[in-house]
């Protein structure tokens, strides 16, 4: 079994980064995205649009992570994603197929103003 807690902090690396061509080398090509904006995004190319359109119009793009936890084929992101003037606190369930992933749920929680 691969090491999914290395390979889930080089995707939060990838994601930081904006660099498409490295976050599309952890997806399955039957990889499906579920988020608040959208629904079993499928297949990979699907999800490479919908996430490129998110490094194009966010060049300030910021993908924290507070913590990963590993358990099985599963792991999971607790994360702050910045873009633009919107904070969103949030977490990634991935579960993986060896060493790519094969689905991802998204839950996100807009940052409350102080």
């Amino acid at each position: 079994m691969p090491d999914l807690r290395a390979l889930t902090e080089t995707y939060v690396a990838a994601f930081d980064a904006c660099d498409l061509d490295a976050v599309a080398g952890f997806f399955a090509d039957d990889f499906a995205l579920t988020d608040p904006e959208v629904t079993a995004l499928t297949p990979k190319q699907a999800v490479l649009d919908y996430v490129g359109g998110l490094f194009q119009g966010n060049p300030d793009l910021s993908f924290q992570a507070h913590s990963i936890v590993v358990e099985g084929d599963m792991s999971v992101i607790h994360f702050t994603l910045t873009l633009g003037d919107t904070v969103l606190d949030g977490v990634d369930l991935i579960r993986w197929r060896a060493d790519r992933m094969a689905t991802m749920h998204a839950y996100l929680t807009p940052r409350s103003a102080r």
